[in-house]
Parts: structure tokens; sequence; C-alpha cells
């Protein structure tokens, strides 16, 4: 009876053990509600730059990302690697958790990611140009910078 009990108190001090220990991870969720006020403001992190006519891909890249509020739910977005990339592109935003905008020669697109208060961008921006194959418009990339971003703290 006296084993039973220690090896019912060994056991319970090993589960209390490894739930004592465990961390709390960041939970990074859609932001599904978010507003041009939440997410207007000037982002950094890294990214892979990769420049397809010179066959260059660079690894942990900085990366700032700035959202500004333009009229009527409009957002401007400049996005880039200082002396690399860089690409300036405004449009709709939706309140959503995702941003998309293009133009004939550039395109912007990231999913937004809350945790908390603090706001996280991860996209791909990309330089290209468009070509006639047979009546059909084609995409061809120049260059594409695939990044993740968090908002600076003051």
């Amino acid at each position: 009876m006296k084993i039973k009990w220690v090896i019912g108190a060994y056991i319970l001090t090993i589960l209390l053990g490894f739930t004592a220990c465990k961390k709390e991870k960041a939970s990074w969720v859609w932001c599904n509600d978010c507003t041009v006020a939440d997410v207007v403001g000037s982002f950094e992190g890294t990214g892979k730059y990769l420049h397809v006519d010179d066959s260059l891909t660079l690894e942990d890249q900085p990366v700032y990302l700035n959202l500004e509020a333009q009229d009527a739910g409009y957002i401007g977005a400049q996005v880039g690697v200082i002396n690399r990339f860089a690409t300036s592109i405004s449009g709709k935003y939706n309140d959503t958790y995702y941003m998309s905008f293009t133009t004939s020669t550039e395109s912007l697109d990231f999913n937004i990611l809350r945790n908390g208060t603090a706001l996280k961008m991860v996209g791909t921006a990309k330089h290209f140009y468009l070509i006639d194959i047979g009546g059909q418009e084609v995409k061809v990339v120049t260059e594409m910078l695939d990044f993740e971003v968090l908002r600076k703290m003051n």
C-alpha cells in the first residue's frame, strides 16, 4: 500500500513539473477586425530579396514597411530594403486580415496578424512587366521581396 502511494506521489510530481515548465507561446491570429486606424504606422523586420535578371538572392535583409491613411479607406504603402528594393503603392483597404494592391508594374500582398496589441505583416512585394504571348498578357517578375515585419515601437 505504501509503495502505491509513493509511486502515485512520484507520478503526480512529474506531471506537475511538466505543466509548471510550460511557457506560453506567442499566439498570432488573423486580424479580422483591423481598421485603417489599427494598421497605419511604421514596421520593420527582415526579408528575402530576389533579383531574377541577376540571379541574386539575399537572405535576412532589413525591411521597412510604412502604411499611411489616405482618403476614404485607402492606404498608401512603401516597402523595401534600403539601397536595394523599393515599392510605393496604394489601394483600398477593406478592414480584413490582408491587403493586396497591384499596378501594371508592381504588387504588394500581405497578411495582417495580431498578438494582443502587437501587429505583424507577412507578405510579398514584386516588380514585374507584362508581355503578350499569343493574345494573353503574362506577368514576368524581375524582383521580389518576401518579408515579415513588426510594428516599430516608439
